[in-house]
């Protein structure tokens, strides 16, 4: 992983996107998906996510890297600013 993460994006429980990465997660939170992030804008009806695969995740495992995903904005339960790239404590990759 070549980026620092930045934000996390927790996806809203049954929603279409964490139907859509449910088996492509960064991490989990209980039984919530979540997202690492470069960037992130919630400011409009669609959410702008730059993602940062975990290195566990599919996505890294197949190769990929840095990609921008537009979403609903409906479907983000909550988002934070990670400081230092530390991890809070309960988030599981």
């Amino acid at each position: 992983m070549t980026e620092s993460i930045k934000y996390v994006v927790v996806l809203r429980k049954g929603s279409e996107t964490e139907v859509i990465f449910g088996d492509d997660h960064d991490a989990k939170a209980g039984s919530r998906v979540a997202l690492y992030c470069t960037a992130l804008d919630l400011s409009g009806f669609h959410a702008r996510v730059v993602r940062v695969p975990a290195p566990t995740s599919r996505a890294a495992t197949q190769g990929s890297e840095t990609r921008t995903y537009w979403f609903p904005t409906s479907d983000v339960a909550f988002a934070f600013e990670v400081a230092g790239g530390e991890l809070p404590a309960g988030f599981v990759s």
